[in-house]
């Protein structure tokens, strides 16, 4: 029995320091939808051959999140310092998987969240005091392309003027009259802009009035639109959008841009990577 016995604690330990090893992108957020918001880590993605996968069930946790993990704060190319997390206890069932794992932190940690100025980073239930903060499980904090707030030419933003144009003649907006709204540059705003060193844009724009998706059974109002401009290419990129950060979280010389998003009955995360050509996304549902 011995020899089985030591087979059996050799293998957990090995899968349990394989676990510790992966690459581990993950957020440190208050708890949505509760009064007080408690803060909480909220492991997201780990780095595969293939791209960034989504741990978004309890067999992925298992195979690529350690119970314990040591984290670096990353926010704005910089390292703001470190944290431990811990797994919790409790099992959750299928349905509320992805919206409850949450790995438990000291309440010391929520000194590294910055407050939600300007009700950004809505969701669903509404929008925090504090806003999210990037984690890594490695020390890859910086941001090669040194995405940073910009001014928008005119010349790109009424690029970025006709996208949304088109966008909308293939889902049309209406007002809370239920009257049909037509985006120009009268009643269009930039509501974000930011530029790398590369030269690309990443901008969203809104409407200067609610609106939400005509003829639609949801009236959820409709946020920001992004587009990413790199040269002559404009590229929507998604609505609903808040840019959490950016940084070279896997260290191959290039930016992820990771991005909170809410939606009709859902949240969640983005995180744009391959040169910003592929997307993984962590989300969940309320009902």
């Amino acid at each position: 029995m011995k020899p089985v016995v030591c087979l059996f604690w050799a293998a957990l330990l090995a899968a349990q320091t394989s676990a510790g090893a992966e690459l581990v992108v993950g957020v440190l957020e208050p708890v949505l939808c509760d009064k007080p918001q408690p803060v909480a880590v909220r492991p997201l993605f780990w780095k595969a051959v293939s791209g960034w996968q989504v741990l978004d069930s309890p067999a992925a946790i298992k195979a690529h999140l350690a119970p314990e993990l040591d984290w670096t704060v990353a926010f704005d190319g910089r390292s703001l310092g470190s944290l431990r997390s811990r797994a919790p206890r409790k099992t959750l069932g299928p349905d509320v998987f992805t919206r409850d794992y949450r790995h438990q932190v000291d309440a010391t940690a929520e000194a590294y969240l910055r407050p939600n100025r300007k009700g950004a980073f809505t969701t669903w239930c509404d929008a925090p005091e504090l806003r999210p903060v990037v984690l890594v499980s490695k020390p890859n904090y910086q941001d090669p392309a040194r995405w940073k707030p910009a001014s928008v030419e005119p010349e790109l933003l009424q690029r970025a003027i006709t996208a949304f144009k088109e966008g909308t003649s293939r889902e049309p907006l209406c007002s809370v009259e239920e009257r049909r709204v037509e985006p120009s540059p009268a009643n269009l705003v930039v509501d974000k802009s930011y530029r790398s060193s590369k030269q690309q844009v990443l901008l969203s724009l809104k409407l200067d009035q609610e609106t939400t998706v005509c003829n639609s059974e949801s009236s959820f109002p409709q946020g920001p639109r992004w587009f990413l401009i790199s040269g002559k290419e404009v590229r929507y990129i998604g609505p609903d959008r808040f840019l959490v950060d950016a940084g070279d979280y896997d260290a191959d010389g290039e930016s992820e841009l990771l991005f909170a998003y809410t939606g009709y009955n859902e949240d969640g995360y983005v995180l744009m990577y391959d040169n910003l050509r592929s997307e993984a996304k962590y989300s969940w549902s309320y009902h």
